[in-house]
C-alpha cells in the first residue's frame, strides 16, 4: 500500500510540473462548459458545434478549440442584444450564413458583436418562414414518394436558398425519369465536395445540374463506394500488410471517406515506412486513420494521420505515445484514483471519458482531484451535480460531446489537460455555497 501511495505522490508532482506554466490561465474548454450552459438558460441555445468545417485544421485543434469559445462568448453578448432571435443550434466555424432552417445559424470565431446582432435582427417574417415550408414540402414529399420513401434532406451546412435550389434541381432530374427506387438508403442534399463517412449516405451537391443529380441516384451503387474503398484497402495490406502486422501489430487501418484512393495509398506508405522505426514497435496500437486534416494521439491506442505527412515526421510525432509498460502503469494507477476518489464529501463521482482519452491525461484529471478535495474540505456540489468527468478538451470530437450531452444536467466535464488550479476554478462554478471556502492541508 505504501509504494502505490508513492506512485500516486509521484505522479501528482510530474503533472504539477506539467501544467505549472498555464497554471491558473483560463482553461478554453472549461470555460467553454460554462458559456454554452448559459446560452441554454438564458436562450434556449439547445446545440453548440466547433468548427463543422475542417479547412483550418492545420491551425491545430487547442487554437480551434479557443477560438471556438470566442465565438460562443461573442455569440452570447449578440443575443442580450437580440433576446428573441430563436435559435436553437449554433456552429462556430470560419463561416457565416443562415443555415437551413430558421432557427440554426453558423457564426465566424472571429466576428464582432455588433456584426453578429445586425445579422440576428434580419430575422425572417412567420409569413414568410410558413411560406418557404410550404414551398419546400410541396417538392419533397411527390420526391420522396418517387425515389421510394428513402430518408431525404437538407444538410444544415447549406443556407435555406440553396435547400431550395436543390430540392427544385431534383424535381426536374426527377421529371425525366418514370417512379423508379433508387439504390441508395439515405439522401442528402449538402455543400459541394462534401462526402460523408457513413457509406449509405448519398450527397446531392445543391449547385449541380439536373443531369448530374440524376446521374449520381441511378447510375452509383453504395456497394459500388464500399467496393472501390475495399480494393484500395486490399491493395494497402498487400503493399504493409507485413509491417502493419507483425511490425506495430495494428489490427486497424482506415482512410477517411473524403481521400482519393491514391492519397489513402500514400498515407499508408507514408505510415509503414515509419513503422519499420523501433520507436514506434514498442507502442500500442488500436487504429490509425488517414486524414486529410490531422495527425493526433486519440488515446492510447488510436490515432490519426494527415495523408501527406512525411515518415520522419510520423516517427516524430508518435514518439510521444507511451511504451506499453508505460501505458499499463498509468491505467492501473488512473483505476486506483479512481477507487480512492470514490465516496468523497463533495458529492461527486469522479470518471474519465471512455472514448479517445490518454490514459496520462485520466491520471492527470483525477490526481488534480483528489488534490482539490484535500484543499477544498468544505466543497459540496450543488444538486444536480453527481458526477465530475475528465475529457480531453484539445480534441475538438469530444469537446462538442461535452457540449451537446445529453447527461449535462448532472455531469459536470472537466478538461483533463488543466492542473489543480484551473479545476478548482471551474469547480467553484458547480458549489452549493456561494463562495467555497479552502482549508490548508
Amino acid at each position: 500500500m505504501k509504494t502505490k501511495s508513492i506512485g500516486i505522490a509521484l505522479a501528482f508532482a510530474a503533472i504539477v510540473l506539467l501544467t505549472g506554466e498555464k497554471a491558473g490561465a483560463e482553461n478554453a474548454f472549461n470555460r467553454l462548459v460554462l458559456q454554452k450552459a448559459e446560452l441554454e438558460r438564458q436562450f434556449g441555445v439547445k446545440g453548440v458545434e466547433c468548427f463543422p468545417f475542417l479547412e483550418n485544421y492545420a491551425k491545430g485543434q487547442p487554437a480551434l478549440v479557443r477560438d471556438c469559445l470566442a465565438g460562443v462568448e461573442t455569440l452570447r453578448q449578440a443575443l442580450a442584444e437580440v433576446p428573441d432571435a430563436d435559435i436553437q443550434t449554433v456552429g462556430i466555424s470560419s463561416r457565416f450564413l443562415k443555415t437551413a432552417g430558421f432557427h440554426t445559424v453558423l457564426v465566424p470565431w472571429n466576428a464582432s458583436k455588433d456584426e453578429v446582432a445586425d445579422f440576428l435582427r434580419r430575422k425572417t417574417p412567420p409569413e414568410e418562414q410558413k411560406r418557404f415550408l410550404e414551398e419546400i414540402r410541396s417538392l419533397k414529399k411527390p420526391l420522396q414518394e418517387q425515389l421510394g420513401e428513402r430518408p431525404l434532406y437538407c444538410s444544415q451546412r447549406i443556407s435555406n436558398d440553396q435547400c431550395l435550389l436543390g430540392y427544385q434541381t431534383l424535381a426536374a432530374a426527377m421529371s425525366q425519369v418514370p417512379r423508379k427506387e433508387t439504390k441508395w438508403p439515405e439522401i442528402v442534399i449538402d455543400g459541394p465536395g462534401i462526402v460523408a463517412e457513413n457509406p449509405n449516405l448519398l450527397e446531392l451537391a445543391f449547385n449541380s445540374s439536373a443531369e448530374e443529380m440524376r446521374r449520381t441516384l441511378f447510375q452509383t451503387d453504395p456497394m459500388e463506394k464500399w467496393s472501390k474503398r475495399k480494393k484500395t484497402y486490399d491493395l494497402v495490406q498487400e503493399r504493409h500488410g507485413d509491417v502493419f502486422r507483425a511490425g506495430l501489430q495494428l489490427p486497424n487501418f482506415f482512410c477517411s471517406m473524403d481521400l482519393a484512393a491514391e492519397e489513402c495509398l500514400q498515407g499508408a506508405a507514408n505510415l509503414s515506412e515509419a513503422g519499420k522505426d523501433k520507436t514506434l514497435r514498442d507502442k500500442l496500437w488500436g487504429r490509425a486513420t488517414v486524414h486529410r486534416f490531422n495527425t493526433g494521439i486519440l488515446n492510447d491506442f488510436d490515432v490519426t494521420v494527415r495523408f501527406d505527412l512525411p515518415p520522419a515526421e510520423i516517427v516524430r510525432f508518435f514518439s510521444a505515445k507511451p511504451s506499453k509498460d508505460e501505458s499499463q502503469k498509468t491505467v492501473t494507477l488512473a483505476e486506483d484514483l479512481e477507487t480512492r476518489a470514490k465516496g468523497n464529501r463533495a458529492g461527486l463521482r469522479a470518471v474519465c471519458d471512455l472514448i479517445d482519452l490518454r490514459s496520462a491525461l485520466c491520471v492527470q484529471g483525477l490526481s488534480a482531484f483528489i488534490e482539490f478535495l484535500k484543499t477544498h474540505r468544505d466543497y459540496r456540489a450543488a444538486s444536480p451535480w453527481s458526477e465530475l468527468m475528465f475529457v480531453d478538451g484539445d480534441q475538438l470530437g469530444r469537446v462538442n460531446f461535452a457540449l451537446n450531452s445529453p447527461f449535462r444536467d448532472r455531469y459536470i466535464y472537466a478538461d483533463a489537460n488543466g492542473g489543480p488550479e484551473e479545476l478548482a476554478e471551474h469547480l467553484r462554478n458547480f458549489s452549493s455555497q456561494t463562495n467555497a471556502s479552502s482549508d490548508k492541508k
